[in-house]
């Protein structure tokens, strides 16, 4: 059997023994019974599956998909100035990319000059990098204002940001947005009877890229606004 004919084959038998062909969608797990069953069905299994009411009563559900960054800045109506004196001056950690792509693979070609490429009769190499992302440290203010400009301008050239850290950023970053998620939700410590290593929080403009990627630990994922949408694939052909 070659290598192509083995990996059509193990792709059909992992949809029909494994993973199935498409997403189950489900309410959230809330008794022992039906948590017992989650983890076995789907955390076991390492199956994908889409919870459909896990976050609904977050306030950040109903306030930060209707929010422009300005109002999502400013929180406290009540006491503005001293909201935006205390958390709008709070730095942190942003990627910053010529075309919205962090830790993503660019395909350059390599320019050896004419001559070389006439004494070698070929057309010139195309090599492949690894590229991460600048990361800078910016005023909270800041990054929601030039994510704000980027909206409403719409494309154009110059630096986009993308506030994408994978290092706890909300809980060591961002504590004064706490208040509008559960910050470990009740299924996760029922599930796994313990607290998650990072909560992060992913904020981007209408040009932020987040490269395919594999995830080698356990997510939840909560998308509160997407703009102009968020896709989730899988190697097994799987459809949500």
């Amino acid at each position: 059997m070659d290598v192509e004919t083995f990996q059509r084959v193990l792709h059909e038998e992992a949809q029909t023994l494994w993973v199935g062909t498409s997403v189950d969608r489900i309410q959230t797990p809330t008794t022992a019974e039906d948590v017992a069953r989650f983890v076995q069905r789907y955390v076991g299994a390492s199956r994908p599956v889409i919870l459909l009411d896990m976050a609904a009563h977050w306030p950040a559900m109903r306030t930060w998909v209707t929010m422009s960054s300005s109002e999502f800045l400013c929180r406290d109506t009540a006491n503005n100035e001293q909201w935006q004196d205390k958390h709008g001056t709070v730095k942190v950690s942003v990627n910053v990319t010529p075309d919205g792509g962090g830790d993503k693979v660019y395909h350059f070609q390599e320019d050896r000059g004419q001559d070389h490429e006439r004494n070698q009769g070929g057309t010139p190499e195309v090599k492949s990098w690894f590229v991460k992302p600048l990361e800078e440290r910016w005023r909270w203010t800041e990054v929601l204002s030039q994510l704000e400009r980027d909206s409403n301008q719409g494309v154009r050239g110059g630096e986009i940001v993308y506030l994408s850290a994978q290092n706890d950023n909300l809980r060591n970053e961002m504590p004064h947005l706490l208040n509008d998620i559960d910050e470990v939700p009740s299924l996760v410590k029922l599930a796994f009877g313990t607290e998650p290593e990072a909560v992060n929080l992913w904020l981007g403009g209408p040009r932020s890229v987040s490269s395919l990627h594999k995830e080698y630990v356990r997510c939840f994922r909560e998308c509160a606004r997407s703009s102009p949408h968020m896709t989730s694939s899988s190697s097994l052909g799987l459809t949500s």
